[in-house]
């Protein structure tokens, strides 16, 4: 949205937008939440997740090549 904002009209508006906190959203709504700080730690996190009896959300940290940022 930046870039045709910018593109169209010289300027932006409302496009600043962060990433939300899925582990905090999740542990906000009484499920587990889990952020890992890299992929490798995904297999420990699948066991701990197997063992709870409430849901449980892994975010995972993933390298995006974004070309418009």
């Amino acid at each position: 949205m930046r870039m045709h904002q910018r593109r169209r009209l010289g300027r932006f508006i409302a496009c600043h937008l962060v990433t939300p906190d899925f582990a905090g959203v999740a542990t906000a709504f009484g499920a587990r939440g889990l952020r890992l700080s890299s992929p490798a730690e995904l297999a420990p996190a699948l066991r701990t997740a197997l063992t709870e009896t409430k849901p449980v959300l892994i975010e995972v940290p993933l390298a995006l090549d974004i070309p418009w940022r």
